[in-house]
């Protein structure tokens, strides 16, 4: 009986120890498998960044060439022209018989019947200050 126990240990130590050599391989071949899975992972993220930089490069250099062969023609400023008056008309000065109260009443009177037209600017005239009135 003490030798059945014994083989009967002596299988089941057995059999265990073929379970865990079997464990570890399983275990061994799926790092190397994540091993390999990561490194086609970082391979294909490369090989995508060096197209997509190899594109760029080659559309930049298209459109540098495209710059000499066909060079941008010059923006000319416009001149400005030299009979502009020099004073804003004034009101009183383009139709001197408006008063300034026959001026507000008809605008008043414009902005109630018409209240989409924008408003007629009036330019004031201001004369310059002299030089003792620039000191004070």
């Amino acid at each position: 009986m003490d030798m059945q126990a014994q083989d009967k240990r002596l299988e089941l130590a057995s059999r265990k120890r073929s379970y865990e050599i079997g464990h570890v391989t399983k275990c061994m071949r799926m790092d190397e498998d994540a091993t390999w899975s990561w490194w086609k992972v970082a391979r294909d993220d490369l090989q995508t960044d060096m197209i997509s930089e190899t594109n760029r490069k080659r559309r930049r250099m298209k459109r540098e060439r495209r710059a000499i062969e066909r060079p941008q023609p010059i923006r000319r400023i416009p001149i400005l022209p030299q009979d502009l008056p020099l004073h804003h008309p004034s009101a009183k000065s383009s139709n001197p018989s408006l008063s300034a109260a026959h001026g507000s009443a008809l605008q008043q009177s414009i902005h109630r019947h018409h209240p989409h037209q924008a408003q007629q600017l009036v330019y004031l005239e201001l004369t310059t200050l002299s030089a003792t009135d620039c000191v004070e």
